[in-house]
Order: structure tokens, then sequence, then C-alpha cells
């Protein structure tokens, strides 16, 4: 779902049977200005091949252009940094990577991402470039059902750098017209 003054984009070029890509830009934004870049990624937990090509191309793009990347990521891997119990060879090679890359992993707090009857975990990760944390202003682990062993993970990205909370306001004195026009 996309608002009506975001235009969404697929990426054909990073999108493959594991990974989809899609550029957001705000329709006030200057014509100047660059896109958000959000992903979705499952890296499989057989594949040796971590991270996949299609995933390098596009944090390639990302940071050549000097793209905000948003990486939603079912990683299969398990890593101290992120909040697994122990760090796995999966989790070495993509900690290699996000290094590498100037890449950050946004996830906070202590709830697994992955809960199964035999185990829980944090697999999957939401990874973004340096610059994107500061305008992540929310992220949780739902207790929301899914209908599968992952949780459903929520985030609040603002497009402005400039974003500042409103300030508070009495309900009781509250001009309904006026808060509607400003909302």
């Amino acid at each position: 779902m996309v608002s009506g003054d975001v235009t969404a984009m697929t990426l054909p070029q990073f999108t493959d049977q594991d990974i989809v890509t899609v550029s957001f830009r705000h329709n006030t934004s200057p014509l100047n200005s660059k896109p958000v870049i959000v992903s979705s990624a499952y890296l499989p937990i057989n594949d040796t091949s971590l991270p996949s090509s299609t995933l390098i191309k596009l944090v390639n793009f990302c940071n050549q252009n000097k793209y905000s990347l948003i990486l939603g990521c079912d990683s299969n891997a398990h890593n101290t940094v992120w909040g697994s119990c122990d760090t796995n060879r999966r989790g070495e090679v993509l900690f290699d990577f996000l290094l590498s890359n100037d890449l950050e992993v946004a996830n906070t707090g202590t709830e697994p991402t992955f809960v199964s009857s035999r185990s829980q975990s944090f697999i999957d990760l939401t990874i973004t470039t340096p610059y994107v944390l500061q305008s992540i202003k929310y992220w949780e682990v739902s207790d929301q059902e899914t209908l599968n062993d992952h949780k459903l993970i929520k985030l609040q990205y603002h497009l402005s750098r400039n974003f500042t909370l409103p300030s508070f306001q009495n309900p009781k004195k509250l001009k309904a017209d006026v808060f509607i026009a400003q909302l």
C-alpha cells in the first residue's frame, strides 16, 4: 500500500525469486531529490552464496548513487550483533558484508523475530544505509498474528529529515475543523 502523495516504482533489475525492490519518492520532493529504495529479501538457508548477486548489485547501486536503502531481510543468519545467542558461519559472512558496505542493522529491543514451537531467533533484520537510521522514528516486533513463524516488523520512516513531533494539544481545546485541515 502506498499513499497518494508517494510515487512507487518497482526496480526489476534488483528483483528476482528471493528479492523485490521498490523506489519511493514523495510527490512534493524537489525533482533533484533522491528516492528511497526499499527492498524485501529472503536469503535461503541452503544457499551457499551469501549474499546473493542481486543483493550485492542493489547495495552497490545504492552506495554509488548515495540512495537511502531500507532492506527487510529474512537472513537465516545468527550473530550476537543483532541479538542472537550465538554466531554461525552465515552470520559471520553477512556481518562482514554489512561492515564492508557501510550498512547497519536497525533492529532494536530484545523481542525475537522468529518464533516456532522448537526455537526462537533474531533472523529477520532491517538493514539500512547509515543516514537512514536518523529517519526511522519507530521500529518494533509486533505481537500481531502473521500465520507463520516470522513476527511482523513495523517501522516508521519519515521522508523528510526535518521531521519534528507535533506539540501536545489539549483535546478539550481542540478545534475539530482546524485539526482535520492540518491533519
